[in-house]
């Protein structure tokens, strides 16, 4: 719910920028939405073939976060799709 949180609240600011560093706020914790799966599985909360089904959407939402705060900032490097694992990763 954060992700949506954070997207809803950086919508009503008047800049751009500050669009972006909120929707950098929504990444963050769509990074740790995916750490989340991972240990729910290790907890058995949920199979594994779950854990399959909902990691790649979790990449996707990373993925168009991504590219809108790209977009949002005037980043022209389009060669990256997908930001940079976190540096623990």
């Amino acid at each position: 719910m954060s992700i949506e949180d954070n997207i809803i609240e950086g919508n009503g600011h008047q800049s751009p920028k500050e669009f972006a560093r909120f929707l950098g706020y929504s990444l963050a914790s769509a990074w740790e939405a995916e750490g989340q799966l991972e240990r729910a599985v290790d907890f058995r909360l949920i199979k594994p073939s779950e854990f399959g089904r909902l990691q790649p959407q979790v990449i996707d939402i990373r993925r168009m976060l991504f590219g809108f705060i790209r977009k949002l900032n005037g980043d022209k490097d389009e060669d990256r799709d997908e930001p940079p694992s976190p540096p623990n990763a």
